[in-house]
């Protein structure tokens, strides 16, 4: 049975995709009349597509993974959302990378007035010239424009296209609300895969970057999820459609219900660390004995020692409550009996083989991703990498043999698919979860596969362990002499916070048959999720993150030892 302490490097931030131009002035201008509902149609739509689109597609946090690949773009449909003075429209542009690949946007368009309001660069697609002068922004970054695509799903209207149709369509549980509770708009920090707006503390648009035919398992989750009165996900208010051709409608854009929250637990998470961090380095003392043993705790189902308890404070209770919400969750996910897409299967020996094959086509994915980056690589990381290829991945199959044994692995069900302490709500003292229902690491086609609920749970415990690495790394620049000492008692808190999370989420799961109960197979198991999210997260380090790669690093080798 593997060991829950965690192994903890330190961290950089993410780079921003560039370049983004310094001001307005410096994006391209597009030569206009005075009627701009036209602006997409002819000659000054083909500019758009040659001169603008691709520019502002590159400096996208949303393209983010992809965004250097962007060859070329052009417009599929386009829809009149807005008329006056300054039109809005909705636009489906398709994105070509270099390889010849692609893939759909919703990109809603503004145009405002020169002067009007605060317009950052990155919003901007182009200068509007002419018979009168103004801008060509992102309709998510408008007001007026946001407001229209919430009015378009209230008031359930169809907008025609030049080739297909966007369509409203509000949820069941929509509750409307008066227009001076929609203030005032604000916009949370750039996401990766959507953008979105939030109206007072009522409701939040998400407008989807990357479009699928179909209903978004997002929405399809939420439903569900509605119809069984589960209240610890935001209310699903409605969402936007596209259907072109008399193909099968696809989801643009989600309106929820806002949840009044004192933030994420990632974010929670952080500051928590920072007080603990102080006072670990204020003692001076490296962590030893009962401090450094929080499997009993997992494994045992016992009580953390007073030490512990009295060092760690409100945040291990938090954990041991999250992993009660998770289990809860999972128990709804499987509880239906007439829904083909939800309720429970056996996790059957061939299932199980099929997590085996997945994992070691990641791990090759990630082979070729290390060889990829090697020759960017510092002499010490690329003799850390060199050493992970050579003597800790090949135990891969050692942990492969295990799985194979397994008797009794559960059910699979539909899991959450991306729970990490960002996408958990911190509401008194509580817990709601956001962004339920999709994986972003999967193909599409594989979002609704059902899964062993320990994809989330592994998912969760990593994250502790990245928040326990940044934490380390804002303390250590404070107090670099201390780098060693809060190393050691970074694994500490990753390891009780994990263990406390497992405590709750085995006791809720018990007797379910969703998950192993015994202490042994379910480790086994979880295990082979870890070293599966692991494995995806060295991967993606080495191809955008670099400077992080010693966070999956450590834990892989301490999960393949």
């Amino acid at each position: 049975m593997f060991r829950i302490q965690q192994s903890v490097a330190p961290v950089r931030a993410r780079p921003v995709p560039e370049p983004v131009p310094d001001t307005v002035d410096l994006v391209p201008a597009l030569l206009a009349g005075t009627a701009w509902q036209t602006l997409l149609d002819g000659a000054v739509r083909s500019f758009i597509e040659r001169d603008v689109l691709v520019p502002y597609l590159r400096r996208q946090l949303w393209m983010s993974s992809r965004a250097d690949e962007v060859a070329s773009a052009r417009f599929v449909d386009w829809a009149l959302m807005q008329d006056g003075v300054h039109p809005a429209f909705l636009t489906i542009v398709n994105t070509i990378a270099g390889d010849g690949s692609s893939v759909q946007s919703l990109l809603p368009l503004a145009t405002t007035a020169s002067d009007s309001g605060d317009r950052t660069p990155a919003a901007v697609l182009a200068q509007i010239t002419g018979a009168r002068k103004g801008l060509m922004i992102d309709a998510t970054a408008d007001d007026g424009a946001s407001r229209r695509m919430v009015d378009l799903i209230a008031e359930e209207r169809r907008i025609a296209g030049h080739t297909g149709t966007f369509r409203g369509l509000r949820a069941r549980s929509y509750i409307p609300d008066e227009p001076g509770k929609l203030a005032p708009i604000t916009r949370p920090g750039r996401t990766p895969r959507h953008t979105s707006v939030h109206f007072g503390t009522r409701k939040a648009l998400r407008v989807f970057r990357e479009l699928v035919p179909g209903v978004h398992p997002e929405i399809e989750t939420a439903s569900y999820l509605a119809s069984r009165d589960y209240r610890r996900v935001p209310p699903l208010a409605g969402w936007l459609d596209y259907e072109s051709g008399g193909g099968v409608p696809t989801t643009v854009a989600v309106l929820e219900g806002l949840v009044r929250n004192q933030g994420d637990v990632w974010s929670f998470a952080l500051d928590e660390l920072g007080r603990y961090f102080e006072s670990v380095a204020a003692g001076g003392q490296q962590p030893d004995g009962e401090l450094l043993a929080p499997s009993r705790m997992a494994w045992a189902g016992s009580d953390a020692p007073s030490a512990v308890t009295d060092l760690l404070g409100l945040p291990l209770s938090a954990a041991v409550l999250l992993g009660r919400r998770t289990a809860e969750l999972h128990r709804v996910l499987a509880a239906s009996a007439d829904d083909p897409a939800f309720g429970s299967e056996p996790l059957t020996h061939a299932a199980l083989v099929d997590a085996i094959v997945s994992t070691r086509q990641s791990a090759e994915r990630t082979r070729a991703a290390l060889d990829s980056a090697r020759d960017q690589l510092d002499d010490r990381l690329r003799t850390r990498t060199d050493l992970f290829l050579g003597q800790f991945l090949p135990r891969l199959e050692d942990h492969a043999a295990l799985i194979e044994t397994l008797e009794s692995a559960g059910a699979r069900i539909r899991v959450h698919g991306d729970l990490h302490l960002a996408h958990v709500l911190w509401v008194e003292q509580d817990f709601v979860f956001v962004a339920t229902g999709t994986d972003p690491r999967l193909p599409w086609s594989d979002r609704r596969t059902k899964r062993s609920p320990l994809v989330d749970v592994a998912t969760l415990v990593r994250s502790f362990g990245y928040a326990a690495a940044v934490g380390l790394l804002a303390i250590v620049k404070q107090q670099p002499a201390n780098a060693t000492l809060l190393t050691a008692w970074a694994g500490v808190w990753g390891g009780w916070m994990g263990a406390g999370f497992l405590r709750g989420y085995r006791a809720e799961m018990a007797g379910t048959e969703l998950v192993p109960d015994q202490a042994d197979r379910f480790a086994v198991l979880l295990q082979w999720y870890l070293i599966d999210r692991a494995l995806d997260e060295l991967r993606q380090e080495a191809s955008h993150r670099r400077e992080w790669m010693d966070i999956p690093l450590a834990a892989l080798e301490q999960l393949l030892s």
